[in-house]
């Protein structure tokens, strides 16, 4: 190759003029001199090349290697700008953050002096309008290598010239978000633009390099799994904290149910002591009772036959316990059926007296009591009843009718008084009969009250009396 240049060369001299064939081994030394340093600039531009693709490799192998290792998103974006910085040599470089309402705000930075710091800075939507966002996701990025010269937007210009720029290159940070649907299948959204990787440089113009821009490009790619790897740990703690939250307070629910059925047990179990307590003292009542007491589930079965019951109708318990009731008169069954109808509504009827037959056929005179058993939930689940019997009563009553009849038709005079004092006053006058309203000529109202000491008078045999 190096021959057929030098032959080019001599050809076009000896054509030119004649006499250069005197000059030829100048010639040929000149050109073989110029054909070396060409080389050597070939060759150290290859090596330049390589050494910034080696350092592209680095960065980029790097940042990717702290992505892996740390989840704090932080500081894999102050690594990335100041890696950046230093790898372009250029003035400043930043992170923009677009957030959803349109603005944008610089939320990492690096940048040497003198320029001015953006960071922490919030800008309008109007400084990077929604119609450009399609663009950037679809894989566009802006390289402006002179702001002055460049077909760049006035206000752009404007607006980046307020910090020192005089070139910039632009690199977009694309999301492509990833959720769980409810039915478990992954559910890919539409990609979006998370935020910008921009380089600035503000001392002089300047022409970005394809290597630089792929690079930003690079890089951009790695914040963004940065970006998703960091807000799947930040979710990732969200519901490792929402389920730590609700297992206690689930264990809290659990442990409050448990106390809670503690002090069921507890209740319940004073409440059982209670119960067999009264049940207990009910039975020592039922069966000390005087009277004759019994109680009837719903198919009119004897439960209960205390002790007075199997005196007063000579059935043992025995006898007639889950047996139909005997207390029942087939004469007055009608009388009966109204009566259990009521306590079936939960009324507790009026007493009734009726005669009753005994085991022995003897019938004797009962009042008769009863009123609804009921259960815990207020229904009706049998009857309760309570005799007396008031035969003797009855008798006692017909011998002091048939008393006060003859002391009221007796022509004899009668008077009854109460039994103290003797002594004066004397006891009270309670009752006299018509014919002792007669004989002394007394009304009721004179002597009711008084002492029988009206009857007495002067002529009145104190011997007599005495021995009354």
């Amino acid at each position: 190759m190096f021959t057929r240049q030098i032959d080019f060369i001599l050809d076009g001299w000896q054509s030119f003029h004649p006499s250069i064939n005197l000059g030829g081994g100048l010639i040929i030394f000149l050109s073989f001199y110029f054909l070396i340093c060409r080389e050597v600039i070939r060759r150290r531009q290859t090596e330049i090349d390589l050494w910034k693709q080696s350092e592209r490799e680095r960065l980029i192998n790097q940042i990717t290697q702290q992505i892996r290792n740390s989840l704090n998103l932080d500081d894999v974006l102050s690594t990335t700008v100041t890696e950046v910085r230093d790898f372009l040599n250029c003035d400043r470089v930043l992170i923009y953050r677009i957030g959803e309402d349109g603005t944008g705000r610089a939320i990492t930075e690096t940048v040497i002096p003198p320029y001015p710091a953006i960071l922490g800075q919030t800008f309008s939507e109007e400084v990077f309008p929604r119609e450009y966002h399609q663009a950037y996701v679809g894989g566009k990025s802006r390289t402006i290598s002179n702001i002055e010269q460049d077909d760049v937007e006035e206000c752009l210009a404007d607006f980046v010239q307020q910090f020192g720029v005089r070139a910039k290159l632009v690199v977009p940070i694309i999301q492509e978000t990833k959720e769980l649907s409810q039915s478990k299948d992954l559910t890919t959204e539409p990609p979006y633009l998370w935020g910008l990787l921009i380089a600035h440089q503000c001392s002089d113009t300047r022409e970005w390099e394809a290597l630089e821009v792929k690079l930003m490009k690079q890089l951009a790619t790695q914040v963004a799994i940065a970006i998703q790897q960091s807000e799947l740990y930040t979710k990732l703690q969200q519901l490792n904290t929402n389920l730590e939250n609700r297992v206690q307070k689930r264990t809290q629910e659990l442990a409050q149910t448990n106390q809670a059925l503690k002090d069921e047990i507890i209740e319940r179990q004073r409440t059982e002591q209670a119960l067999r307590t009264t049940n207990q003292t009910l039975q020592s009542l039922i069966a000390a009772s005087p009277r004759a007491i019994f109680t009837l589930d719903l198919e009119e079965r004897v439960k209960v036959w205390n002790p007075a019951a199997e005196r007063m109708f000579g059935w043992s318990e025995a006898e007639i316990y889950d047996k139909p009731n005997p207390v029942i008169n087939t004469t007055e069954v009608l009388l009966y059926r109204e009566l259990k109808q009521k306590i079936l509504q939960g009324i507790t009827p009026p007493s009734l007296e009726v005669r009753r037959p005994k085991k022995n056929g003897l019938e004797i005179d009962i009042v008769f009591s009863a009123a609804p058993l009921t259960n815990s939930e207020n229904q009706v689940t049998g009857i309760v009843a309570v005799v007396a019997d008031v035969s003797k009563q009855k008798e006692q009553a017909e011998q002091v009718r048939l008393l006060q009849s003859v002391v009221v038709n007796t022509n004899d005079a009668v008077l009854i008084t109460e039994a103290e004092p003797i002594d004066e006053p004397g006891p009270r006058i309670i009752y006299v009969n018509e014919a002792f309203t007669r004989t002394t000529g007394y009304t009721l109202e004179e002597v009711i009250g008084k002492t029988p000491r009206i009857l007495q008078g002067p002529k009145t045999n104190r011997q007599a009396l005495a021995e009354v």
